[in-house]
């Protein structure tokens, strides 16, 4: 290359870098502090094809669209085009990052990066000229702001949005002459920096629906025109049936960007209330919002979707849903509409969840709803705005409107959270109920179930994302189940201190005249201890207790129902005492008594013997509040209805401690230390693995705490290669009990033991080994066999018990009760803990030596887990 092209090289660059600079250090634009901000607001907006793809690459640092832009903005959204090769010394060397940048600053940059800079050319260079070349390349028209304009996030991401879409000016060549540069038609920033091609289509198939078939396309794929891409966006089966503009890698075929507007699409949302029943398999009859009768022909080749399948068989009576939206889609805007979407909705309040079942209750009847194709992400679960949402979110009491295809799939959830009192003014039968002074309607099925309410009723009404009411609760449901803690009268009230249904420990204040048990007094009065018969007091002082209560304004307790006999139930509002005592909670059953079932409806208060730890205070279902089947529990029974359901449960547990459920995993201790919680108690840290290879770890208090079975240790006992199964703290998940199966010490030769269901001791018996449930064995490896071995945990031992040893100091076993243990042709997880350093390690099967000390994890007849000490 000659002296000439390598200066016209150079030229180029100190072009760049002259861009800004010569802008800077003249005063053509304002561009300090007292910069002018334009009257530029209403010039042009981003358009939303533009903001869309701005978003879905990343570009901007801010996404408000109504801030003025700044030299830090357009830096940072230069520097994720370019990758950073442009920005530094060529841009913005002499200024603050944080004031504003101006129109014209903008254009010149992005010419700049498209190539514009050598055509413009430095010789006689002006603004004005950058200005002219903008214009004549598309970049800036339709806009009409001043040179010296600031510009907003919104109109920066728009002029970005052009220069992406721009033919580049590339080098093509040099010689002694100079460089020559020229347009690369078709060649973009998109698809030079982005490597991302543009494909314009009708999106005919997502992992959620098809136009094209009855089945879905597999999770995370699209196909737009015939043709499959891989696409992870948010929301992108919302684009079915649409015309889209999209922006697919050339590398993997992974959709970047994805966008749908009315200049290629005509969509009309007709509500299902607005729908007429004279419309036809062919027209579609409905109103709009001026109440004027409109009718839209189908063409017979139209493809219909009912909740996000393909559905050939449609009728008249599909274009009608009781609940839910038509979607009329013209995706080539000839006037003919090729997609009708549509979605039907139910709406139910939430009795509960089962995440491992994957259904849904609804309450009241208690049906079921199968929503596994939810949990498995073949559906769509979004909250009342349309955000996505964890299935989590979904609670009793909530409401969820669900939307299943013919075949009871579900395809669609959406939460509302929305629930409200107030008393019932006026109800227009089919049509719509005031509740105060706003005005609601309803669901079909609100009004088909809506019985023995009228004007003048306090109810509590659930309301779906549509803004209807779903269903509505008595009055009694306004009294809420709660526990009392402590009160403390003043002047003019009494405060109580309440563990609530919702799991919160809350302070009230009373009304100061409170009705107690359908009696109306002073507060003062009602909690005084010299008050005959007090339901709140006894010879011990107060009386912590469930109780019944109703707020004011949501504040202020007005109402408080104690515990009576059934016998002297009046009312519905009445707290009755069916049950108290010890009683035996069986699992399968869901039974606390013989004439007492749980349901999911039962709230279950579990409150420490200790009343003054309240963050062990807890209340949940039964499911959930960690009942340990036949097991026996210090309880109050509350209002069983007729069919032997408990309303609420108050259970004491009949030790301090939380029991072990033998189900839980063990955990194999690979660290031990100590640390400060957050609440500044000194604790004990243990890591563990499982038999699955999962890391974690449990705190627990030190505290004197100690088991009597398999091995017979005190918490400040375990060691690292101990194995543990452990109850934890409902509040704080932290360890609360626990039971040891193995411990590295000198003692281990005492304490082997096979354990299946409730079973302990030295050995079953010599004939029954195997189970098709849990077994758990601790003992020697006697022996090795093709795919197994063959272990003994039955010492023998004299009179007095003591085991009893060879002349080498081995124990003597009885030979009856050895055992064999089959590998699984699969494999078996094998740890090794070393004694010589004190350390877990992975092993195999291959590792297992004569005189190792064992312990067996099997379910169902099958090794889960084998843990050597050595």
């Amino acid at each position: 290359m000659g002296r000439k092209a390598a200066g016209i090289i150079m030229k180029r660059y100190w072009n760049i870098v002259f861009i800004l600079l010569y802008v800077l250090s003249t005063n053509l634009f304002s561009v300090y502090a007292e910069t002018n901000t334009g009257n530029n607001a209403n010039q042009f907006i981003a358009s939303e094809r533009a903001v869309k793809l701005i978003t879905d690459l990343e570009i901007m640092k801010s996404l408000n669209m109504d801030e003025i832009a700044t030299y830090e903005d357009l830096e940072y959204a230069i520097g994720k085009i370019t990758n950073y090769s442009q920005i530094g010394e060529k841009y913005f060397k002499s200024y603050k990052i944080t004031e504003p940048v101006n129109y014209a600053e903008t254009i010149m940059v992005l010419l700049d990066i498209i190539g514009y800079t050598p055509v413009i050319g430095i010789d006689g260079y002006s603004v004005d000229k950058c200005m002219n070349t903008a214009r004549e390349i598309d970049l800036t028209s339709g806009i009409s702001l001043q040179k010296d304009d600031n510009i907003t996030i919104g109109q920066l991401c728009e002029l970005i949005y052009r220069a992406l879409n721009t033919d580049i000016i590339k080098e093509i060549g040099a010689s002694e002459d100079g460089i020559t540069y020229a347009k690369n038609e078709g060649q973009t920033l998109l698809t030079d920096k982005f490597q991302l091609e543009k494909i314009r289509g009708i999106v005919e198939e997502t992992a959620l629906s098809s136009l094209l078939q009855v089945s879905r396309k597999d999770k995370g794929m699209i196909t737009i025109n015939s043709q499959s891409y891989q696409c992870d966006l948010e929301k992108y089966e919302d684009y079915i049936g649409l015309y889209v503009e999209a922006y697919v890698s050339s590398d993997d075929r992974t959709v970047k960007s994805i966008f749908a507007d009315d200049n290629d699409n005509i969509v009309i949302t007709i509500d299902a209330d607005d729908i007429s029943n004279s419309s036809t398999k062919n027209k579609i009859v409905y109103y709009n919002e001026k109440g004027k009768q409109k009718n839209i022909s189908l063409d017979s080749n139209v493809s219909v979707i009912y909740n996000g399948s393909l559905y050939q068989d449609y009728t008249s009576v599909d274009f009608k849903p009781e609940e839910g939206t038509l979607y009329l889609i013209d995706n080539n805007k000839n006037g003919v509409y090729d997609v009708v979407r549509i979605e039907e909705y139910k709406s139910i309040v939430v009795a509960g969840v089962s995440i491992n079942s994957c259904i849904m209750r609804e309450k009241g009847n208690n049906d079921t709803i199968d929503i596994s194709n939810i949990i498995d992400g073949y559906g769509i679960l979004v909250d009342a705005n349309g955000s996505n949402i964890s299935i989590d979110k979904i609670g009793a009491n909530t409401v969820v409107s669900y939307a299943q295809n013919k075949n009871n799939e579900v395809y669609k959830m959406v939460l509302s959270e929305k629930k409200i009192s107030g008393y019932i003014n006026v109800i227009n039968e089919n049509e719509s109920i005031r509740l105060g002074d706003t005005e609601y309607e309803g669901t079909k099925t609100f009004w088909e179930n809506l019985q023995n309410f009228g004007a003048g009723d306090l109810v509590w009404a659930y309301i779906n994302f549509q803004d209807k009411i779903v269903e509505i609760d008595k009055e009694t449901s306004l009294y809420k189940y709660g526990y009392l803690m402590d009160f403390v009268s003043e002047l003019f009230c009494v405060r109580v201190k309440i563990f609530t249904s919702a799991g919160t420990i809350e302070t009230f204040e009373t009304t100061e005249d409170i009705n107690i048990n359908g009696q109306k007094m002073t507060a003062q009065t009602a909690f005084d201890q010299n008050r005959r018969n007090s339901p709140f007091w006894n010879e011990a002082g107060k009386i912590p207790q469930l109780i019944k209560y109703r707020l004011r304004e949501g504040k202020y307790v007005s109402n408080i129902e104690t515990a009576i006999n059934e016998e002297e139930k009046i009312s519905d509002n009445n707290l009755v005492l069916n049950i108290s005592g010890n009683r035996k909670w069986f699992g399968n059953a869901q039974a606390i008594d013989p004439m007492v079932r749980l349901n999911q409806n039962t709230m279950v208060f579990s409150i420490p013997f200790d009343e003054s730890d309240e963050w062990d205070y807890k209340v949940q279902g039964y499911a959930d509040i960690g009942l340990a089947t036949d097991t026996t529990y210090t309880c109050k029974i509350y209002d069983v209805d007729d069919d032997c359901y408990a309303k609420a449960v108050v259970i004491k547990r009949n030790t301090s401690l939380p029991s072990v459920d033998r189900v839980y995993p063990l955990y194999l201790i690979t660290s031990v230390g100590h640390a400060i919680n957050d609440r500044g108690e000194n604790v004990i840290f243990f890591e563990y693995v499982d038999s699955k290879g999962n890391s974690d770890y449990i705190i627990a208090e030190e505290q004197d705490l100690s088991v009597g079975q398999m091995f017979p240790v005190s918490l400040s006992d375990i060691k690292v290669g101990a194995v543990i199964q452990v109850a934890r703290n409902t509040t704080r998940s932290e360890l609360a009990n626990f039971i040891c199966y193995a411990n590295p010490d000198d003692n281990q030769n005492q304490h082997m033991y096979e354990y299946c269901y409730s079973n302990w001791g030295f050995s079953l018996s010599k004939t029954a080994f195997y189970s098709d449930n849990k077994l758990i064995s601790f003992g020697e490896v006697r022996g090795l066999v093709k795919d197994g071995m063959i272990i003994n945990n039955t010492p023998q031992k004299d009179d007095s018990g003591n085991i009893l040893t060879d002349g080498s100091g081995n124990v003597i076993f009885d030979e009856e009760y050895n055992r064999l243990v089959s590998f699984p042709s699969t494999g078996v997880p094998v740890k090794l803990y070393d004694s010589s350093n004190e350390l877990v390690y992975d092993a195999s099967i291959a590792d297992i030596q004569a005189g190792d000390k064992v312990l067996v994890d099997q379910t169902g007849g099958t090794v889960e887990w084998i843990i050597l000490y050595r």
